[in-house]
């Protein structure tokens, strides 16, 4: 799978830091991704996407760590610093069965082994709480550089954004393309029904698992109203090859509520959990 990225040659990341008192960081298996917001007026200033390309012998929590470490971020003042995590280490708990000393217990069941993981958990909605993981060295290496940083897994955010964002409520079914995932969740008016993420490599994969959860719930492609996120072109094969299965398919227009006036030439499907992050709070 292929996606394209929007790069600003005209500024530097912290040239807009004046206007903007949040930062927002979304960490993945294949880049960083940072966007300097103006919370008080929601507004998108500028955006920046760091590719992970691992050296010899460097895992991606070394990658990330030394991105932090080596690119002066951290200095910049920001009052309110939200960070979001992309892993498939994450279950959801109905949040009256959610007990918080078999939280790990219950990611291990779900997930496997847990070595050198810290376990956290989000508040998806009122019923629903998502237990998740994060690298204990890439955690530590967070609270320092962002001492006050408040963590959310990128699917929490999803899943809040299906539940209220406008431009998602029509749809039975929220498909985020990543570069090597897949997030899929199925929904009706008021309740989350399905939640997960896979890995792909190719588009066959990306149509299998969507037909696979339309089947789940007894439903047919012609029955349902699915809306794509991920950074990809609108004219993309993806597009024109999920369209010959399902006939109806539209691209985010994102919340009218944040202002991206700045972001020029970006579409709206874009680095959508990373740009939708502070109205999820």
């Amino acid at each position: 799978m292929s996606s394209a990225i929007i790069e600003n040659k005209n500024q530097a990341f912290g040239s807009t830091s004046h206007q903007s008192n949040t930062l927002i960081i979304e960490i993945s298996p294949e880049s960083i991704s940072l966007c300097e917001y103006n919370s008080n007026y929601h507004t998108a200033n500028f955006i920046f996407n760091y590719p992970l390309i691992l050296k010899a012998n460097e895992n991606h929590v070394d990658a990330v760590i030394s991105f932090f470490k080596n690119s002066g971020i951290h200095t910049q003042k920001f009052s309110y610093v939200y960070i979001n995590i992309v892993n498939n280490l994450y279950t959801l708990c109905p949040a009256q069965f959610y007990d918080d000393e078999k939280k790990s217990l219950l990611l291990e069941f779900n997930c496997g082994p847990l070595n050198h993981m810290d376990v956290l958990v989000d508040e998806v909605s009122s019923s629903v709480k998502l237990i998740y993981a994060v690298n204990t060295q890439l955690k530590s290496c967070l609270n320092q550089h962002f001492p006050k940083h408040q963590i959310k897994h990128a699917i929490t955010i999803l899943n809040k954004l299906a539940l209220f964002s406008p431009d998602l409520l029509q749809s039975n079914f929220i498909v985020q393309l990543r570069q090597s995932s897949l997030e899929i969740i199925h929904k009706n008016e008021s309740n989350i029904l399905f939640s997960n993420i896979y890995q792909v490599n190719s588009n066959e994969d990306v149509l299998y698992y969507i037909l696979f959860a339309i089947e789940h719930f007894q439903l047919q492609p012609n029955q349902v109203l699915i809306t794509l996120i991920g950074n990809f072109e609108a004219t993309s094969e993806i597009i024109k090859y999920l369209k010959k299965y399902v006939s109806q398919i539209q691209l985010a227009v994102g919340n009218a509520a944040i202002n991206k006036s700045h972001l020029i030439e970006l579409p709206n499907h874009y680095f959508y959990t990373l740009i939708h992050r502070v109205i999820c709070e």
